[in-house]
Formats: C-alpha cells, sequence, structure tokens
C-alpha cells in the first residue's frame, strides 16, 4: 500500500469525503420515480397478505422457486415484479394442470 501525503484544509477533505461515500453508495441506493406509487419492496408479512398465504407457504414458494425475494442484510423483501412474476406461474400451471 502506498502512502501520500499531501496537505488539504478541513474542508476539502471533508468535500472529498463526501464525493467518495456518494460514489459509492449512489448504485446501492433504491430510488422510486414520483409517478411510481408502489413501495419499491414489500416485507414478508406484507407480501404473505397481498397473496392471502401464510408466511409458510412464502418459504416454501422462495424453496420452490416460485417467489424470489431480495435479501437487504438480514431482511427478507419481495419486488412487486417478482410477486406478479409469481402469480403468473401459479395461475399458468394451474391451468396446465386443469387441462391434463
Amino acid at each position: 500500500m502506498t502512502q501520500i501525503f499531501t496537505s488539504l484544509t478541513e474542508r476539502e477533505l471533508r468535500e472529498l469525503i463526501t464525493e467518495q461515500v456518494r460514489t459509492a453508495v449512489k448504485p446501492l441506493m433504491v430510488t422510486q420515480p414520483a409517478n411510481h406509487p408502489e413501495k419499491p419492496f414489500l416485507t414478508r408479512k406484507e407480501t404473505a397478505e397481498l397473496l392471502g398465504v401464510s408466511l409458510a407457504t412464502l418459504h416454501l414458494w422462495e424453496k420452490a422457486g416460485i417467489l424470489k425475494p431480495e435479501r437487504i442484510g438480514r431482511r427478507v423483501l419481495y419486488t412487486m415484479e417478482a410477486v406478479r412474476e409469481a402469480v403468473t406461474k401459479e395461475k399458468a400451471g394451474e391451468q396446465a394442470l386443469a387441462l391434463k
């Protein structure tokens, strides 16, 4: 590791650190467009209530690959897009079984 010594004022150092932190954090931030009223993520409880299933069913759907969660730290969250895809898969599966 190379050490570089330079003389910066306190203000310059703050600005440099702030800029670097913003650059590093920006890709990690989830922003929601103003014209899009949906929340970017739903909790497990919210998702279960929306789908009318139990938390255990959500877990089983995750294990079966039906509903794919996003993990942020220790939290398990679902996007509305993933929920819509899961509902579509389930409906298609039910229709295929009805045709047999």
